[in-house]
């Protein structure tokens, strides 16, 4: 949906389904509050409610084979839910842009081993976060609040007639936000890409098995097995070591992290960018 079209009452219907699937029924009155001035009873703007975290990209550029262009928007509140307080509300661009629709960031980044003290207690929050924003992002469809998989099936019914020139060459998406992987793929078979997914660092290995891709665009943040993890394993054999990855993350990452892949995009990135790196590292033979 246009920015222009993200009016109060879209965005009061997101949080008020946010509201009572987080929280309860009766928790979603709080919804109209938010959008209200206490003081002077006037209403408030959409994007005063949420909060730009809009990234400019100096990190990217730092550890970038290509300079991106301007970020895209990205606005947040944090809501969170009965177990855990920082689960956020979003609305934002990706991919697509000018394109901006809801959607939630669970924001549960804490790296979780066995043997850490209440490792059970946080796994089972992190599955309920999980468990939960399916359950929200299912509801805003049903609902009519856009999202990222509408904005999907927006670009295919646009692209039905296009029968791009097949380039021969394969790269696997591995991704555990399965519209955000359905999206990539999407746009990069309109580039002539044949395109395989994985949900975690395990399938990506299990799917290297009997693929042989010229790119990996990796997420950071996945269950099973994460980003950096799969990049260690792939850098240890043979036949994966130069292998050039795309890393990708909505998260703030540390420059030595970053730099273990041959480019990292920070999440939400124009597709424009996308290509103009996956480009550059197959011509340089990165």
């Amino acid at each position: 949906m246009k920015k222009e079209l993200i009016k109060r009452e879209v965005a009061e219907k997101a949080v008020e389904i946010y509201l009572r699937l987080a929280y309860g029924a009766g928790s979603e009155h709080k919804a109209r509050s938010m959008f209200v001035d206490e003081d002077s009873g006037d209403e408030k703007s959409v994007f005063l409610v949420f909060h730009e975290e809009t990234r400019l990209r100096p990190e990217a550029r730092a550890s970038s084979l290509i300079e991106p262009s301007n970020a895209l928007q990205r606005f947040a509140i944090r809501l969170g839910n009965r177990n855990y307080p920082f689960m956020k509300l979003i609305l934002q661009e990706h991919l697509v842009r000018g394109e901006f629709y809801f959607g939630v960031d669970t924001h549960d980044q804490m790296e979780l081993k066995p043997g850490m003290p209440d490792y059970e207690s946080w796994l089972k929050v992190k599955r309920f976060n999980l468990e939960l924003k399916k359950v929200i992002d299912k509801t805003f469809e049903q609902e009519g609040v856009p999202t990222l998989a509408m904005t999907r099936r927006t670009q295919e019914s646009e692209n039905q007639n296009l029968h791009p020139k097949p380039r021969g060459q394969w790269i696997l998406i591995v991704d555990d936000e399965i519209e955000e992987a359905r999206t990539l793929e999407q746009f990069l078979w309109r580039q002539g890409f044949d395109v395989a997914r994985a949900r975690n660092g395990r399938e990506a290995l299990e799917a290297l098995d009997h693929l042989d891709p010229v790119l990996l665009v990796l997420d950071w943040e996945m269950p099973e097995m994460d980003g950096l993890t799969l990049i260690q394993e792939l850098r240890n054999r043979e036949q994966t070591r130069d292998l050039p990855i795309v890393l990708t993350s909505a998260s703030q990452m540390m420059t030595p992290e970053k730099s273990l892949a041959d480019s990292f995009l920070a999440k939400p990135y124009d597709s424009t960018d996308l290509i103009q790196m996956v480009d550059y590292l197959l011509s340089s033979g990165s």
